[in-house]
């Protein structure tokens, strides 16, 4: 567990050190960010996922574009917060760039967040969206809740593929096992026929 210092209080952030654990980003605008804390905030409280805000992870002295560039490198669920501010947004912007190859090769899941009917990029049209009405706490928890929802499916879909990787590779192993028998078999008795042998 690790410990972060919020404001004068300490919180606990646990972070989950499974290689089958989800990274979220969330890209947002400045006017954006108390939207983008809550939702964070809900995500850190009901989850064991690293959640990597701005204001969070970023300390005086750091290389903004470094660290952002990192946790892209690394994020594997990207959530979008998208409004007008976020579309006169320069490091939505290339918060968005940066991310767009690896939401088209599917490495990384993007989830838009909708507060207003400002056009979005065109490719996120092709995903499905949540909208949010910025203006209503009631809403504001749905998508809190949907989210929650949402990467708990992801987590486990990412956990049974490495279960069926693993059991897949037990099974590979035990093949080349009782192939390399069988090869012994062929060594030490050179009569025996490949065609009579079931492998």
């Amino acid at each position: 567990m690790q410990r972060t210092r919020k404001g004068d209080a300490v919180t606990d952030h646990i972070i989950d050190n499974d290689k089958r654990s989800i990274v979220i980003f969330i890209s947002h605008s400045k006017e954006d960010k108390e939207i983008a804390e809550v939702i964070a905030d809900y995500l850190r409280k009901t989850t064991t996922n690293k959640i990597w805000l701005d204001k969070w992870e970023l300390q005086p002295g750091d290389s903004i574009g470094e660290r952002i560039s990192n946790a892209l490198a690394n994020c594997t669920v990207f959530i979008l917060i998208w409004s007008k501010n976020a579309a006169k947004s320069n490091w939505v912007k290339q918060e968005f760039e940066a991310i767009l190859q690896r939401i088209v090769t599917k490495k990384t899941k993007i989830i838009p967040i909708l507060l207003d009917k400002t056009p979005a990029p065109l490719i996120i049209s092709h995903y499905f969206h949540i909208k949010l009405d910025r203006e209503s706490a009631i809403q504001l928890h749905q998508v809190c809740c949907t989210l929650f929802l949402t990467l708990t499916t992801i987590k486990y879909t990412r956990i049974n593929k490495s279960v069926r990787k693993r059991k897949g590779g037990r099974r590979k192993k035990a093949k080349r096992a009782k192939e390399n028998t069988i090869l012994r078999k062929i060594i030490l008795c050179p009569k025996i026929h490949l065609i009579n042998l079931e492998i």
